[in-house]
């Protein structure tokens, strides 16, 4: 049924009347992607892009496929095909890997935000981090009699999962938190070769775009107001005389304070940090899902921006922690993060964007972002679960931690 309704919403967004027109798709983030693709120059350089060179490279193939005055139509329909099959590629994903219901909580958690996720890039980056978490979830090698052949195929699996995060950090920034992930569940090599990768990338990104091509991304081109979607810009809303304003493709309020984004990274740190620790001492088979589940969430409180296509990020490591039978769907981050989907779409579909900084949507958003907190609390809680051995003592995250890895294996 979930699947289903996936592609009827895309069938809609393909062949609706109502979206055949160009000027239908003003304010469209494939508008804005048809811009930068006409826009004569160098990206970053001649004119701003506030996009990673990644969504650069898809804005660019997608706009390659037409160039007739219906373009913008043609590239929405293909980007809401393509889409789909990413969204469905992750479910698949967690299918393969973890239980037939972790996939069927993907798809459920993910419904209220099928449009958001159609329309966009994010399920592109979200398929690579998902493929990266798998990857990183499978053993690191078996033991067998030809231990001297062993290191080859893991550097190769290690190479592999390097790549998926660097492509994913490319197409949209957060996929490099599992950069940490790697590093707290003892896979070094994945994150040298990680940090590696996204440092030469970005060598050669800033060196031919100029070093404010980072700025324009950070920063959303410029952008000088609070997200009226963020915690910042609800309470901005709330204890300020001020509207929100369409600025730079999203509806901000107020002026960004340089102290208080700074401090948002700091504890992003602070987070991270913890939940590398937590996962690191950690007995949970499925430690992977929540310690990412936890980083991103806490990446998108402390962050100015905060649209709702955002919570996609989160479903795929939600989902994961659902295999745990250790873990009740009462004190799963499952069910929260299911609330906070719900209300975050009802927002929406009653104020809209442009009504987000009236006093209910703002309360709201900030009842969102409470049910977000807890995800984070209720993910560390659960990666301290160690009364009972997982179901699946082959899996090299489960609770045998009294022996080393096998003889030659390399983290």
């Amino acid at each position: 049924m979930t699947i289903g309704l996936r592609v009827f919403a895309a069938v809609v967004l393909i062949l609706s009347p109502a979206l055949s027109k160009p000027e239908t798709f003003n304010g469209w983030d494939v508008a804005r992607f048809q811009e930068i693709a006409d826009s004569p120059g160098r990206a970053w350089v001649d004119f701003d892009v506030e996009y990673p060179p990644g969504s650069l490279v898809l804005i660019r193939a997608l706009a390659s496929l037409d160039q007739s005055q219906n373009a913008v139509v043609t590239n929405h329909r293909i980007l809401v095909a393509t889409s789909l099959l990413m969204d469905l590629a992750i479910s698949r994903l967690i299918w393969r890997r973890w239980r037939p219901e972790s996939a069927v909580t993907y798809l459920v958690l993910g419904s209220p935000l099928v449009v958001f996720g159609l329309v966009r890039f994010d399920l592109w980056a979200t398929l690579a981090a998902v493929l990266a978490g798998v990857l990183l979830a499978q053993p690191v090698c078996r033991p067998n009699r030809e231990a001297q052949l062993r290191w080859p195929r893991a550097l190769g699996a290690d190479a592999l999962i390097a790549t998926a995060i660097v492509i994913g950090s490319l197409i949209k920034l957060w996929p490099a938190l599992l950069i940490v992930v790697a590093l707290s569940v003892g896979r070094l090599r994945v994150a040298i070769l990680a940090i590696l990768g996204g440092l030469g990338a970005g060598l050669v990104w800033l060196g031919s775009s100029g070093t404010d091509a980072l700025n324009q991304v950070m920063s959303l081109r410029g952008a000088t107001g609070w997200h009226v979607e963020s915690i910042a810009g609800s309470i901005t809303a709330l204890v300020a005389n001020e509207q929100s304003e369409l600025q730079a493709g999203a509806y901000r309020i107020g002026t960004l304070n340089p102290e208080l984004v700074w401090m948002g990274r700091g504890l992003l740190v602070v987070a991270a940090l913890c939940f590398a620790w937590l996962g690191h001492r950690s007995t949970n088979p499925d430690r992977i899902g929540l310690i990412m589940l936890g980083i991103t969430t806490a990446l998108l409180l402390s962050s100015p921006l905060f649209s709702p296509q955002f919570l996609l990020w989160l479903l795929p490591w939600a989902a994961m922690t659902r295999s745990d039978h250790r873990l009740s769907f009462d004190h799963s981050p499952t069910n929260l993060l299911g609330l906070a989907v719900v209300l975050t779409v009802i927002i929406h579909a009653i104020a809209g964007p442009p009504n987000l900084d009236q006093t209910i949507p703002a309360l709201g958003l900030l009842s969102r972002d409470l049910l977000l907190v807890g995800v984070i609390i209720r993910s560390a809680i659960a990666l301290r679960i160690r009364d009972r051995p997982s179901r699946r003592p082959e899996d090299p995250l489960g609770p045998d931690r009294s022996r080393p890895w096998p003889t030659g294996a390399q983290a």
